[in-house]
């Protein structure tokens, strides 16, 4: 394996690939450096041992791609190692910093190893701006990192993505240690047009070969389409998410974006979550949006709290809406686990007098520790939104605990599925005030509703 040695200068190049002297950037001295051109299977191991704070660009391709040029199928391995600056930062980039006109990105592959400590790595698939009708390729991005770092970002395809892109279907797979923050996104952090996002799968697991323990990573935010937001007519992606066990820390999901506004078109997104003691906040769709489309989330056995959402935490109407028909399933031996099938809050955005909104007929399955259910929303700030319920059930088997289930309404469908305990009728139940009481010790909590009222029709028993 070829080495690329930093102690100021770049001591060796190799074929189509320009040193750092030889560049804009390039001045021979501690600092900012880049290097570009990787047009033939490049494998490098990475050796730094400048003492000073440092940040590398590689461009695997060029600078600059468009009017209809395309970026070459690239494959990088770098394996880094050696590092004595511990500020030192990173970027790669999959074809070049720019994109416009009706560019091309390659499909390239990806492999980064980190050996050590490091300030930041950022890894984007195609290009840092994508503009016009311009189009990511189909990227492999895996990274490992047995060291620390204090910031870790991978974009399938770019930071900014606007006007008529589109984004590739990439596959992003992280294993990583001791990192302060990490965002990853299948797309970019800002996608504002007609953008056209890609399916793609992302996969994050914790890895420590250093003390053999559990990863911890205070910080987790993964989106399948777009980091932060999703604006205009946008098209996002049908993604899949998969989180593997982390020791703690914090982990946001979203499906799609964290913001997303009026006119995006949303993805049927699946969610699996691990297992441990963070605290995990998922999103089928956006944290904040207008909408929703058909998402899976299955969520994981965290000692810490889990709250599902099935579309997103504030749903912010600016137009008429119908929500989608979600699955939530909360992971054994949770703590406690929050399980929205739409939305926690519901209202109207400023400015609009009047909007009716549909929610999905969501299926919500509790785990082993204490679910708090809403088949609908939890709050809904404005009465006089004109809402359809959905018509939901909620399933429960032997061992699911001490549940509660916030909004029941036989009027408007919901059921209980208690067919896993092999129940034949209502006469089998015991029921008394606002609780059902079942085999093994479970119950079933029906928050302000007496279950004297409720019929077999209310329930689902084979």
């Amino acid at each position: 394996m070829k080495k690329l040695v930093h102690d100021g200068n770049l001591t060796e190049i190799s074929r189509n690939t320009w040193s750092l002297d030889e560049t804009a950037n390039g001045d021979g001295q501690p600092g900012i450096d880049s290097i570009w051109r990787f047009d033939v299977e490049a494998v490098y191991e990475l050796v730094y041992v400048n003492p000073f704070a440092t940040t590398f660009t590689f461009y695997l391709d060029t600078e600059f791609i468009g009017f209809g040029e395309a970026g070459e199928n690239d494959r990088l391995v770098a394996d880094i190692d050696g590092w004595e600056a511990h500020r030192s930062q990173m970027y790669f980039f999959g074809d070049a910093q720019e994109f416009s006109g009706n560019g091309i990105g390659g499909n390239d592959d990806i492999r980064i190893r980190n050996n050590d400590d490091m300030a930041a790595m950022v890894v984007l698939g195609d290009a840092e701006w994508m503009y016009d009708q311009s189009v990511g390729g189909s990227d492999l991005i895996k990274f490992t990192g047995s060291g620390s770092a204090g910031y870790v970002g991978i974009n399938g395809d770019s930071i900014y993505m606007v006007d008529q892109s589109s984004g590739g279907d990439d596959r992003i797979s992280l294993k990583i240690a001791d990192v302060r923050l990490v965002h990853v996104a299948g797309e970019g952090y800002t996608l504002e047009g007609e953008i056209d996002c890609g399916d793609d799968y992302i996969t994050i697991d914790g890895y420590d070969d250093k003390s053999g323990l559990s990863t911890t990573s205070p910080a987790i935010r993964v989106s399948g389409d777009a980091r932060v937001y999703l604006f205009g007519e946008s098209y996002a992606g049908d993604d899949r998410i998969r989180i593997g066990d982390f020791a703690n820390g914090d982990i946001w999901v979203y499906g799609d974006s964290k913001y997303a506004g009026e006119g995006v078109t949303y993805g049927e997104d699946t969610i699996h979550v691990g297992d441990g003691a963070a605290i995990v906040r998922v999103f089928g769709d956006a944290e904040n949006g207008n909408s929703g489309a058909d998402d899976r989330i299955f969520g994981g056995s965290h000692g810490g709290k889990s709250q599902l959402y099935g579309e997103g935490e504030f749903l912010f109407l600016e137009s008429n809406a119908v929500l989608g028909d979600d699955l939530i399933v909360a992971g054994d031996g949770n703590t406690t686990s929050t399980m929205v099938g739409d939305a926690r809050t519901i209202d109207f955005s400023r400015g609009v007098q009047s909007v009716s909104v549909v929610l999905g007929n969501d299926v919500l399955v509790s785990g082993r520790g204490a679910d708090e259910m809403w088949g609908d929303v939890e709050v809904i700030r404005t009465p006089t939104i004109d809402i359809t319920f959905g018509a939901d059930r909620f399933v429960f088997a032997p061992g699911s605990g001490s549940d509660v289930i916030h909004d029941f309404r036989s009027e408007d469908g919901d059921r209980i599925d208690l067919s896993d305990y092999g129940f034949t009728g209502l006469e089998e139940l015991e029921m008394a005030g606002e609780v059902i009481s079942l085999e093994t010790g479970s119950q079933i909590t029906l928050n302000g509703l007496d279950t004297a009222t409720l019929t077999a029709d209310d329930f689902i028993f084979t």
